[in-house]
Order: structure tokens, then C-alpha cells, then sequence
């Protein structure tokens, strides 16, 4: 029998447009040369060759499961602009309250990459290394977009399947974990949060940015309930500090991190 949300949840939400100007993700040319591209750190950031054309009329031309896989989703537009307008909050005003999550030469793993939009802005804000992970039928685009981008020097792409029963440790030093709209699907979710976990639990303060669009209170239930049960503290970012015009109503982004575990209070009583 079908699941069912709850009889007072939100219904799913359709994923409408995004409420700002299209972006141009193509490498300029001299037929698009006045396009607006997409800026972070003050760097273009490009997911198509001028060969290959108009990236956006590219995606429309897949077919629908490769057209979810290569298109540019609303998280990844807020969290990349939430990082850019962050650090340059960090700049003008050091008292900033997520001066933690400056990437500048920082160790950066960005899961279920996609088309590595906020990989790339990572770099692009000054990483020392940024790691995109995916499945590996997504490896092959990110390698091109790696290239586009100029960015090979720090920017590697590995293969990561969360739902892989035998996953094993992640061997590289990582600061920031970054992840944008990656369980658009229940079965997604405690994979998700398992790898999360490993991740912070093996680099000591280490913290991952998570950007999330609601979808049903369903989902949302259990997905923060297997953080609860994970050890894992989740801190909504105020909507004050998201960037003021690259934000929506039914996306957050939230800070993720180890729990500090803390005794009893009649524990430490009788150790006094």
C-alpha cells in the first residue's frame, strides 16, 4: 500500500521557477557575450562549453531522469549566494555569527554534487581544496565543468554512493561539508544523514552546510529526526543573514554538527 503523509501535513510542494533572473552557464561567446552569467566571489561560474550551447535548453533536451540529475536546483543557486554574501559579511564585520563557515583555505566535500554549482562557488571563495562527490554517471560532467571552470589546480571529483552498504571512511581532511537539495526522496534520507555523520565524526570540528527545501512534513520529520538520533545537532541560519535577494520561502540552510556529549548533572555532582 502507497505511503501517505499525515493527515495534517503540508501538501508537496510543486517546484515552481525561482523568483530572479535566469542566469546564462554557458562560456561566453561572441553571440552571447552580454548574457548574464552566474557570480560568486566575483568569478563567473560555467556548466557548458560555447560548443555545447545554451546550458539550459541542453538540460531540456534529456531525457527526465538525466534532466533531475543536470539541472541547476533553487538550493544550490541560495546556498552558493549564502556563502558569497557570508564571507563578505566576515570581511566588513569580523563579529559575523557564521565567521565558522569562511571557506577561505579550507578543506571542502560537497555530496551529490549534481552540476557542482556550489563546489565551484566554494572554490571560487578562496578553498584550499574542494572534493565534488556524486554517483559516477555524474563524474564525466564534473570533470568537464572542473575544466570550464579553470579550477582543476584545487577541485577534485570522486566517486561517493551513500547507499553503498560498504561505504568506507572518507580519506582526506575535511573542514566544510557542503550539501543543496539532495533528498528529494524518503529513501534518501538516513543515507544521507549516515554519511554526514562519518564525515564529522572522523575530522574533529568539522562542520557541514546543508541547504534544504521542504517538501512535505513527512520528510521533514523524519529527516531531522535522524539527525536526533545521530548525534547530530542541526542550527537553522537566521533568514537575516541568507543573501537579500537569492532566497525562498520554503528553502533554509542549516548548520549540521557533532554533538558534545555532556554528563549527567548527578554524575558530575558525585565527582566533586
Amino acid at each position: 500500500m502507497a505511503l501517505q503523509d499525515p493527515p495534517n501535513s503540508k501538501p508537496v510542494l510543486l517546484l515552481t521557477g525561482p523568483s530572479w533572473p535566469a542566469f546564462w552557464w554557458t562560456v561566453p561567446s561572441a553571440v552571447n557575450r552580454n548574457e548574464t552569467p552566474f557570480m560568486v566571489g566575483g568569478k563567473p561560474i560555467y556548466l557548458a562549453s560555447a560548443e555545447e550551447g545554451d546550458h539550459d535548453s541542453l538540460v531540456d533536451s534529456l531525457p527526465h531522469e538525466q534532466k533531475t540529475a543536470f539541472s541547476v536546483w533553487d538550493c544550490s543557486i541560495v546556498l552558493a549566494q549564502f556563502l558569497d554574501h557570508n564571507q563578505n559579511m566576515i570581511t566588513a564585520d569580523q563579529s559575523s555569527p557564521y565567521k565558522d563557515l569562511d571557506l577561505r583555505n579550507r578543506h571542502v566535500l560537497e555530496l551529490g554534487s549534481g552540476r557542482g554549482v556550489v563546489g565551484i562557488a566554494a572554490h571560487n571563495l578562496g578553498a584550499a581544496s574542494v572534493t565534488l562527490t556524486d554517483i559516477p554517471a555524474a563524474l564525466p560532467s564534473l570533470r568537464t565543468i572542473v575544466s570550464l571552470n579553470h579550477a582543476a589546480s584545487s577541485v577534485s571529483v570522486v566517486p561517493l554512493d551513500w547507499t553503498d552498504p560498504d561505504l568506507k571512511p572518507i580519506s582526506m581532511p575535511v573542514d566544510v561539508v557542503l550539501a543543496s537539495d539532495v533528498v528529494w526522496v524518503d529513501a534518501l534520507i538516513v543515507p544521507l544523514v549516515r554519511i554526514i555523520e562519518i564525515i564529522l565524526k572522523e575530522n574533529r570540528g568539522a562542520l557541514c552546510v546543508f541547504a534544504y527545501q521542504s517538501r512535505s512534513t513527512r520528510a521533514d520529520v523524519k529527516l531531522f529526526g535522524a539527525f536526533e538520533k545521530h548525534g547530530l545537532a542541526i542550527s537553522k541560519i537566521d533568514d537575516d543573514h541568507l543573501h537579500p535577494v537569492y532566497r525562498k520561502d520554503v528553502i533554509a540552510v542549516y548548520v549540521i554538527s557533532v554533538k558534545i556529549a555532556t554528563k549527567n548533572i548527578n554524575t558530575q555532582r558525585e565527582e566533586l
